[in-house]
C-alpha cells in the first residue's frame, strides 16, 4: 500500500504549472468561483468555476480549488442534474476538492495555501469572501474576481499579471519590466 501511495505522489498534479513556469500558486474558493460575483441573488453555475480555473490554466498558474459540501446541492437547485454531473466531473478529475460535510472549505483552503507556501510558492487565495472569521486566512494576498455573462474573468490583481516564471536571477535571464514590477508588488506577500 505504501508503494501505491508513493507512486501516486510522484504523478503530475492535474493543476500543476507548466514546466519552467514560476513559483506562484492560487488556491481557489470554488464556491465563490461558482457564484462568479458578489451580486445579490446570483445563482452558482459550474461554467463560472470552469472559466476561473481555465483562466489560471491559460497562464500556466498552478492552482487548487476547494468547495464546500453544500455547493453540490446549490448547483443542483440552480442547474439540475446537468450541473451536478459537470461539478462531479471536476471532483473526479481532481480539479476541485470537496470539503467533508460540516467542515468549512475556507479552513481547508487556508491549509492548502500554507502547504503550498511551505513548498516555496508565493500563494494567493482567489475568493470573494473576506475570511474575517478565519484567523490567519487574510495572511495571504487575495484575488477578487467576477465572471461576466460572456465568461470573461475580471480580477484584481489580474491573473495574467501574476509572476509566471522563475525570477530572472535564478535562470540568468533579463526580466521584462512587467515581471520586475509584478515581482516587486508580490514580494511583500506571505
Amino acid at each position: 500500500m505504501s508503494e501505491a501511495l508513493d507512486q501516486n505522489r510522484s504523478k503530475p498534479q492535474p493543476n500543476a504549472p507548466q514546466p519552467g513556469r514560476g513559483k506562484v500558486w492560487v488556491v481557489v474558493d470554488a464556491s465563490s468561483g461558482a457564484y462568479g460575483s458578489t451580486t445579490p441573488g446570483a445563482k452558482p453555475q459550474v461554467e463560472n468555476l470552469e472559466a476561473l480555473l481555465a483562466e489560471h490554466d491559460a497562464y500556466g498558474i498552478g492552482h487548487d480549488a476547494v468547495a464546500d459540501a453544500t455547493l453540490r446541492h446549490r448547483i443542483e437547485e440552480a442547474e439540475g442534474n446537468e450541473g451536478v454531473e459537470r461539478l462531479d466531473r471536476l471532483f473526479r478529475e481532481g480539479k476541485v476538492y470537496q470539503a467533508p460535510a460540516g467542515v468549512p472549505a475556507d479552513l481547508l483552503a487556508i491549509q492548502l495555501a500554507r502547504k503550498r507556501k511551505e513548498q516555496g510558492y508565493k500563494v494567493f487565495i482567489a475568493t470573494n469572501d473576506q475570511y474575517k472569521e478565519h484567523p490567519g486566512g487574510n495572511g495571504f494576498p487575495k484575488i477578487g474576481f467576477i465572471v461576466t455573462r460572456e465568461g470573461w474573468v475580471l480580477s484584481h490583481p489580474e491573473i495574467k499579471s501574476l509572476p509566471q516564471r522563475v525570477p530572472a536571477a535564478v535562470v540568468g535571464e533579463t526580466p521584462t519590466s512587467t515581471e520586475t514590477s509584478v515581482a516587486a508588488t508580490v514580494e511583500g506577500s506571505p
